[in-house]
């Protein structure tokens, strides 16, 4: 897993508007990822009218971060602006007010690319409330769509390959 700027391995995909208080706890949270330096940080932002473009550009980060400011017509357009600029091998979502568990999930979810072939991979998603409480999980539905790929999956829980991300 070297550092190429043409062989990025994960493009995370950040969507929002005036989150100043949560932005920075997110870009830290992909920058400490064991393979930050295989990172693609696209942080789609609506026309912030609160201090949350200064702040992702004071952020420091090991990723490479790109912000792409302008309207949008709400997050699912704004995702698929994302999609359509990653330059990943493999793609995640990451909102806003989200952060990894810890340190090793991306390199964890390459792993499980890697060792299986699979197009699609998701995780459980473990819910907290503001003040770090544990409110539970949120597990994918075992449902598939007809091209067989899973529906009812909770956006920071789904991994997907360039393939898969093209395809849905």
């Amino acid at each position: 897993m070297k550092n190429r700027n043409t062989d990025i391995l994960f493009t995370v995909i950040t969507v929002v508007k005036n989150r100043e208080t949560d932005i920075v706890n997110n870009i830290t949270s992909v920058s400490e990822q064991s393979i930050s330096n295989n990172i693609e940080h696209l942080l789609i932002d609506g026309r912030s009218t609160d201090l949350t473009l200064r702040k992702i550009k004071c952020t420091p980060s090991n990723a490479q971060k790109k912000v792409i400011t302008e309207l949008d017509s709400g997050i699912y357009d704004a995702l698929n602006k994302g999609f359509g600029l990653a330059r990943g091998r493999y793609m995640a979502v990451l909102h806003s007010d989200d952060i990894f568990k810890d340190e090793k999930v991306l390199e964890d979810v390459y792993n499980t690319f890697t060792a299986t072939g699979a197009e699609i991979v998701y995780t459980n998603v473990e819910v907290y409330d503001r003040q770090g409480l544990y409110k539970g999980q949120v597990k994918p539905a075992p449902r598939v769509n007809n091209k067989g790929y899973p529906t009812q999956i909770a956006h920071m829980g789904m991994f997907l390959s360039r393939k898969a991300a093209q395809n849905i």
